[in-house]
């Protein structure tokens, strides 16, 4: 009985099998010399019984890949969307909900927007843009809190 450990550390079979061929000759004297054929098949890494740890991470990878790719498509779609028409969305839906509309989903007036731009540029003249344009005097327009019997 002969024993022979071949050690297949160095051989990679992460990608495909690797298949080894050797012979071994049987001699002694005063009788026939004979040689045997042997093939050796070091198997692909296995995570689970019949699939190999390379075809694993090939579907991991295309999975994510899809998944990643559908994720960025509908962030960047969503970014390109500008910030008014998604207020406008976020009001028309409450309107239909018939909830309370955010000051947040608000736009200021084109007054009040020529005041924050040019306001201390007036100021510096001593003059106050809210009082020419009449900004204190104007009150916000608010809605009734409940809605009784449909009427507003």
């Amino acid at each position: 009985t002969y024993e022979l450990i071949f050690p297949t550390e160095n051989i990679d079979a992460f990608f495909m099998q690797n298949v080894l061929l050797g012979d071994i000759e049987i001699s002694k004297d005063d009788f026939v010399t004979e040689t045997i054929s042997i093939t050796v098949v070091v198997e692909m890494t296995e995570i689970f019984p019949g699939f190999p740890m390379f075809w694993f991470i090939m579907l991991v990878g295309a999975i994510v890949a899809v998944v990643g790719s559908l994720v960025a498509y509908r962030t960047i779609q969503q970014a390109r969307i500008p910030t008014f028409v998604k207020k406008v969305r976020e009001m028309s839906k409450n309107i239909k909900g018939r909830k309370s509309i955010s000051d947040s989903l608000l736009y200021p007036s084109k007054d009040e927007v020529i005041v924050k731009k040019l306001g201390d540029r007036w100021e510096v003249l001593g003059l106050s843009l809210n009082e020419i344009l009449g900004l204190e005097a104007k009150r916000k327009k608010k809605l009734p809190e409940t809605i009784e019997g449909g009427n507003v």
